[in-house]
């Protein structure tokens, strides 16, 4: 009985420090787990994804959509066992905490039914408003009510 507890602690010790991951998703052949840290260009082209947008979604529920232009200036880098990111180019409203998942937007994509995985990801937020900075703007989101309580 002793072993069996032992190998149960075991387990969930190892899961719990399993490194934690986020999502890219979106107008990519297969959305994926990452966990690389660094420019938003740079990690993109890591895992040899091509984007126009992004939409970088926190676990709140927040979200910003940045443009193509601005990923060379934002910084993805773990701290603890969550993501950050953060720049000192972009609005404030781009430092976000607990970064879990980055939704791709490209124009090569097909339609299907008028829809893409971005834009169905899209219709899940509400637009907040739009800060800029040095001639970069950001978009910020919000995960939508009736969604967050489903969850």
């Amino acid at each position: 009985m002793a072993k069996i507890i032992i190998i149960l602690i075991s387990l969930i010790v190892l899961i719990s420090c399993s490194p934690k991951k986020y999502l890219i998703s979106g107008n990519i052949e297969a959305p994926l787990k990452s966990s690389e840290t660094g420019f938003l260009d740079e990690v993109l082209n890591e895992q040899n994804i091509r984007a126009e947008y992004v939409l970088l979604i926190t676990s709140d529920g927040i979200a910003v959509l940045l443009s193509e232009r601005s990923f060379p200036l934002i910084k993805i880098a773990k701290e603890g066992s969550r993501f950050q990111t953060s720049s000192s180019y972009l609005p404030p409203v781009s430092n976000l905490n607990d970064l879990i998942e980055i939704s791709i937007y490209n124009s090569d994509h097909p339609l299907q039914n008028f829809y893409t995985p971005f834009s169905s990801r899209m219709n899940d937020f509400q637009f907040l408003g739009e800060s800029s900075r040095d001639g970069h703007f950001v978009r910020k989101y919000q995960l939508k009510e009736d969604i967050t309580s489903e969850k």
